[in-house]
């Protein structure tokens, strides 16, 4: 323990009376949001000694190691630190690594939704109006409203499933997800195509079906006017009908479906 002190307290002295010079003899201009390489040195109480080179260090507290992974041991290894800040008082730099993997995250993730690629993540925990996600490092939420089969909802919890980008937005660092949206862009659906769709329920504006797991809606003006009310008298959730997909929107994650022409 008192080895340890000591130390720090030599690493201190060399910072304070280095740093300065240093900065004055190179003409380096360190500036916070810069990105600099640098060797993690010791271990302290609160963090790590990181040499960024040509006789500086800077500190890394523990709490901006990583924002992927709680175990972090990576002494003498180099690697590159976000400064953050720089403390007047002992004239040394704070760096960050989670900054850094914050920054590349959402890098990553607005060239994923420009391309609306389909990510594979895992459920790590659901609410009442969702399911949580974390995706590179960065938490996400994927509402029951974008969920393919809410009956599915508990058995998806701790499992890796197919995500689209529904909703991101850096500034306030918010991730929302649709799970229809990558089942629907994997399915093999196509307009035009007849299907046999099974009834979940009865609305005033029409019928909620499913079709292998993605939810479609058969509007009221999608049945035919004469046969309208004798339709509901025979439609029953959990029986099959017989529909023509007329619209499908990725985007949403939505299937409109019609039988208008089953009754032609």
């Amino acid at each position: 323990m008192m080895k340890t002190k000591l130390n720090f307290t030599h690493n201190l002295k060399f910072l304070q009376t280095n740093f300065i010079y240093v900065l004055y003899k190179y003409k380096y201009n360190l500036n916070i949001g810069d990105i600099v390489a640098g060797t993690i040195i010791s271990k302290e109480s609160k963090g790590y000694l990181v040499d960024i080179g040509d006789s500086r260090a800077a500190f890394l507290p523990y709490e901006e190691t990583s924002i992927t992974t709680n175990k972090f041991n990576t002494l003498n290894n180099t690697q590159e630190f976000f400064i953050i800040s720089y403390d007047i008082s002992l004239s040394y730099l704070i760096l960050s690594i989670k900054r850094l993997e914050y920054l590349r995250a959402w890098k990553r993730i607005k060239q994923l939704q420009a391309e609306d690629i389909i990510i594979y993540t895992k459920v790590i925990d659901q609410n009442f109006g969702g399911l949580l996600v974390n995706f590179n490092g960065i938490n996400g939420f994927l509402p029951n409203s974008h969920i393919s089969n809410l009956i599915f909802k508990q058995a998806m919890l701790k499992t890796i499933i197919p995500l689209k980008f529904l909703v991101i937005d850096e500034n306030n660092n918010q991730l929302v997800f649709s799970h229809r949206r990558a089942i629907l862009s994997l399915s093999s659906f196509v307009v035009g195509s007849t299907i046999n769709a099974k009834i979940i329920s009865l609305k005033k504006y029409g019928i909620l079906v499913k079709i292998h797991n993605i939810q479609a809606l058969l509007h009221n003006s999608e049945i035919p006017r004469p046969v309208l009310h004798n339709f509901y008298v025979i439609s029953n959730v959990n029986k099959f009908l017989k529909a023509v997909i007329i619209h499908i929107n990725e985007r949403k994650g939505r299937v409109s479906i019609s039988v208008k022409k089953i009754f032609c």
